[in-house]
């Protein structure tokens, strides 16, 4: 978290003995630096580098005015001492190099009615490390010789945005003390968020692609119940067609009551594709018994049940090869056959 300073440098920047101005000088020197008024700044090769970084990423010139008029609170008209210049790390310092002063302040730089200069920089709180480089202004009182209006304007300033910034992150869900540059990307992060959401919405505010957001959950949500009823609808017509075939099969001499109580019967009527595999097998399985009006004297059965081969094989591919089982279903087989013997 940082907080935004005002500094005053103790070295004069007025006019050299031949009348000119300096087109730079040393805003902070490489190591600690420190100020009648006890404040202390460091910049070290860390702080060299973020500065940097963070005058490099605005990409904008950094503005020059006098008694830093343009960080009053409430604004006051501010004008520049200097139409631009560029910061600069030269062997450890910060520089103020190619400075282009105004013509107001080359002639009081001049005539002497200017000679010092003050630097406001956002340090961090607990390193007091510079983190970005803010502005100079031309002034004549540095800090502790009395200019109390600057410092307490400086002081109300960092107060201020140091709130602001806090009250910010923490509205960006972080806790206060977050890293700014973490918040500056979370912020980045939403901004991205809240384009594509309305990009994919076509809606023209937020609030309105909350609407748009809400009208789609609820119609996903009815899709998923009309899907659930249909497949519920399919099931029990699988069903009822099922039941059906069991009962020509039953009907037509196929399918035996041991059969229709198989576990083979029973997972076909389970599956999707049960009734598929019940029409395939009653298209190809000969009938197992025979109906009473469908007997002729000359096919009626003797005293003895013969089982034969085919009825064997068929026998397999209802129950599998379970001797157990085979036996059950020849017995009852058997049995079906004697009974229509003695029916008839």
């Amino acid at each position: 978290m940082g907080r935004s300073h005002i500094v005053e440098a103790m070295i004069p920047v007025g006019a050299s003995a031949d009348g000119s101005v300096p087109d730079e000088f040393c805003l902070l020197k490489a190591g600690i630096n420190s100020y009648a008024d006890g404040d202390k700044i460091l910049f070290d090769d860390s702080a060299a580098a973020e500065t940097m970084r963070r005058y490099t990423a605005r990409g904008i010139d950094l503005m020059a005015d006098y008694e830093h008029m343009s960080l009053a609170r409430p604004p006051v008209p501010a004008p520049a001492s200097a139409k631009k210049w560029t910061p600069e790390v030269r062997n450890g310092d910060l520089m103020a190099t190619n400075i282009a002063w105004t013509d107001k302040a080359k002639s009081m730089l001049s005539a002497g009615e200017y000679r010092y200069f003050s630097i406001a920089c956002r340090v961090e709180t607990k390193s007091g490390r510079c983190i970005e480089l803010i502005n100079f202004a031309l002034t004549n009182l540095p800090a502790g010789n009395g200019l109390q209006a600057l410092v307490a304007a400086s002081r109300n300033y960092t107060d201020e945005e140091n709130e602001m910034s806090k009250t910010l992150i923490v509205a960006l869900g972080m806790n206060a003390d977050a890293d700014e540059s973490a918040a500056v990307a979370k912020a980045s992060r939403l901004a991205d968020l809240e384009r594509d959401v309305l990009a994919l919405t076509k809606a023209k505010t937020l609030t309105e692609a909350v609407g748009v957001l809400a009208a789609h959950a609820q119609a996903h949500e009815q899709v998923l119940a009309l899907t659930g009823e249909v497949a519920g609808l399919k099931q029990a017509q699988r069903s009822i067609e099922f039941d059906a075939l069991v009962k020509k099969g039953q009907d037509d001499c196929q399918i035996t009551p041991a059969m229709a109580s198989s576990e083979w019967l029973k997972s076909l009527r389970g599956r999707d594709d049960g009734c598929v595999q019940l029409k395939s097998f009653l298209s190809a399985a000969p009938k197992v018994t025979a109906k009473k009006d469908e007997i002729v004297e000359s096919e009626k059965p003797t005293a003895e049940v013969e089982i034969t081969a085919i009825d064997k094989q068929i026998a397999k591919r209802l129950v599998g090869e379970d001797p157990a089982a085979l036996k059950k279903h020849l017995d009852e087989l058997k049995a079906n056959r004697l009974a229509l013997k003695e029916t008839n």
